[in-house]
């Protein structure tokens, strides 16, 4: 069985499958979502999905379209001890 990501969400879908079981959307088009179901991208910084037009990554802090301004690799978080 070959799969395709949804265009609209993400979503792992059969590749005949005529509309995605997350969003309704047609997978390969991605128009006919579900009304409310935001558009889902990739963060340019980390690759975690986010909801399209989210400005700060919640996983790495980035910018989702550009990856700026985000944690690097190896970075550790900053903890206050007080």
């Amino acid at each position: 069985m070959a799969v395709i990501k949804c265009a609209n969400c993400g979503t792992t879908v059969n590749a005949e499958a005529e509309g995605c079981p997350d969003c309704g959307a047609d997978p390969r088009t991605g128009e006919g979502a579900a009304a409310g179901l935001a558009a889902v991208e990739n963060c340019a910084g980390c690759g975690t999905s986010v909801d399209a037009g989210t400005e700060r990554c919640p996983n790495c802090g980035a910018d989702p379209r550009t990856g700026e301004g985000g944690a690097k690799p190896g970075d550790s978080p900053q903890i206050d001890s007080g």
